[in-house]
């Protein structure tokens, strides 16, 4: 995974995330750096637990972490999608400028986020496909 800087103020000032309650609002921050070079993360709450919260967050369970991303996907910051048989979460926002590493960077990490169904992502955020293309590119 790339490392990244998470930028406060689009975090601070998010209404997306003022829709989401108090208690899981922090920890958007906690898991946004599980996203690979595209935007993506492998969706399965024991796996995120694992990488995420074991070693340091005691109280936190694989329960807890798939709430927290039913209360994302309701706030329209995570698109849950599945692509040969695995569950992806794919954070929307990710795609712009300066989140991600330089597309001529990502092929050097492992990637997930070249199969978001672009489709299914514009019927997720009720828009149409041509929008959609030219927000992720």
């Amino acid at each position: 995974m790339p490392s990244r800087m998470i930028n406060g103020d689009a975090i601070w000032t998010s209404m997306k995330l003022l829709s989401v309650s108090e208690e899981l609002r922090v920890e958007y921050a906690w898991v946004l750096p599980s996203a690979d070079a595209n935007g993506c993360c492998e969706y399965n709450p024991a796996l995120i637990y694992r990488n995420c919260y074991a070693m340091l967050r005691d109280g936190w369970t694989p329960a807890k972490v798939a709430a927290l991303f039913d209360a994302l996907e309701a706030a329209k910051m995570v698109y849950r999608f599945e692509h040969s048989g695995k569950q992806y979460a794919f954070f929307l926002g990710m795609e712009r400028e300066g989140r991600l590493p330089k597309p001529s960077e990502r092929s050097r990490y492992k990637n997930s986020g070249s199969i978001v169904p672009i489709d299914g992502l514009a019927a997720f955020l009720g828009t149409d496909v041509e929008t959609v293309s030219r927000q992720i590119g």
